[in-house]
């Protein structure tokens, strides 16, 4: 007897075995703590996985509907390697979570973003563009199990670890001279993708002890991300503009505008978040929370039970005028004179340091003497211009010099074998055009007399 290949006869009832998957169901690290991984960790180390790199993976598997409608066009999917579009509010269907989650048949890949806070805040300010850790962290990790990025560490407000009170560090601190190509370094959580070298070490430089404020905000988002909020079991009852509306009517006597006055807001702004109009952003969060000395997640549901002002109203500001001195006291013929001689002088200086000189500030002096401060920065632009255009055309002949060399070695000049080769980049806005067209020009020289002097 014949059955169907999804249904065998074991030693009692029929038992239907669970679907495929196409990839390895990877389990995620860190769940249940505040700890937990972030997706762009996890699909890092599901490609490594499977031996393949981040891209050539979304290109085959994760977006090939996408890569096969174009074919003749190249696909780098330069909205999807940002780190908002992994860990950011990622709630549309069909993104990174959900495609992942039909490949490896593992539920929860939603819980590894921030999604759970679509609904609260603003997506402004939220994720970080610049990835960051924590050496020790990851460090520890690779003494005892598989290193990997925290989706704490995503937060644009968490510039600190919770767990070993150190500053987060962006940069490994490697000298250019040891930077290799792209090709040549594993895409992992705890490889630095210019030297290749570990990310987990104790003796980092930039590892150095936060400020209470900082390890203050960190420990409160960590407190959020093992909430029932992160965990999407509390039920939502109440708002976030509930809660204003109560820190109104509890400590602010009714009046608005002192709470946007502490929350450094306009009342049209703190009356577009009462109302849910616009969300604010998730910095601003964080200050509520800490004015009225409760949680995050007390905040976003609405709870004020717990609230307290801990901050008294600010003072009334001075009207002292913003000026180091009294404009009646400014010896104005001895400041023209000043302005003058600086506008004479051999090496232009910019307005700001002229004022700095002269002990006032650079709006007053555009006020007083539109002309002359015009001219000093008018002469300022035209020499720092001047100095661009100098050093882009050395630079332009030190690139046309290595393309001549290749060219005539047989190699066909470009600025990723430019790079490859050790050549230098520069500070010029779009530098890879302007390199890619040098190296067109030598080629196209080259293939015209196939011998370049």
């Amino acid at each position: 007897m014949i059955h169907h290949p999804d249904v065998f006869q074991l030693v009692g009832p029929k038992v239907r075995l669970p679907p495929r998957s196409v990839l390895v169901r990877l389990k995620p690290l860190g769940m249940g703590t505040p700890y937990r991984e972030c997706l762009s960790s996890y699909y890092q180390r599901l490609a490594d996985v499977h031996g393949l790199t981040p891209q050539v993976l979304a290109r085959e598997l994760v977006f090939s509907d996408i890569s096969q409608a174009s074919p003749n066009k190249s696909f780098h999917f330069e909205e999807a390697w940002r780190l908002p579009s992994f860990n950011g509010l990622v709630v549309k269907e069909g993104h990174w979570p959900d495609r992942l989650k039909s490949l490896t048949r593992c539920e929860g890949l939603e819980d590894l973003t921030l999604g759970f806070l679509s609904a609260f805040v603003s997506t402004r300010g939220l994720v970080t563009k610049r990835s960051k850790w924590c050496p020790l962290c990851l460090e520890e990790d690779a003494s005892g199990s598989t290193p990997y990025a925290r989706l704490l560490w995503s937060f644009k407000a968490v510039t600190c670890c919770p767990k070993h009170k150190v500053n987060l560090v962006s940069s490994c601190g490697c000298p250019k001279a040891e930077w290799k190509s792209s090709g040549r370094v594993k895409c992992l959580p705890n490889v630095c993708p210019r030297c290749a070298g570990d990310l987990g070490r104790h003796d980092h430089p930039k590892a150095t002890t936060p400020s209470t404020k900082k390890l203050l905000h960190a420990n409160m988002v960590a407190d959020l991300l093992v909430s029932g909020l992160a965990n999407r079991s509390t039920t939502q009852e109440r708002t976030l503009g509930d809660f204003l509306q109560d820190s109104v009517h509890l400590f602010m006597d009714g009046q608005a505008i002192n709470l946007a006055g502490l929350l450094g807001v306009t009342k049209s702004t703190l009356s577009g978040w009462m109302n849910g109009k616009h969300r604010p952003e998730f910095a601003r969060i964080i200050q509520i929370a800490e004015l009225h000395g409760c949680s995050l997640e007390d905040v976003l549901c609405g709870r004020s039970g717990r609230a307290k002002l801990v901050l008294t109203l600010q003072k009334e500001r001075s009207k002292e005028p913003r000026s180091r001195r009294d404009r009646g006291d400014i010896d104005w013929m001895k400041v023209v004179a000043f302005l003058k001689e600086a506008l004479r002088s051999d090496s232009p200086l910019p307005l700001t340091k002229v004022a700095i000189q002269v002990g006032l500030r650079a709006d007053t002096l555009r006020n007083a003497e539109p002309e002359l401060c015009s001219a000093i920065s008018d002469r300022w632009h035209a020499w720092r211009r001047s100095c661009t255009t100098k050093r882009d055309l050395v630079y332009a002949d030190q690139v046309r010099m290595e393309a001549t060399r290749l060219a005539n070695l047989g190699h066909r000049p470009t600025w990723q074998r430019l790079v490859e080769e050790g050549f230098p980049k520069a500070s010029i806005w779009q530098w890879r055009t302007f390199v890619q067209r040098i190296c067109d020009e030598v080629w196209k020289e080259f293939e015209g007399s196939k011998r370049i002097a």
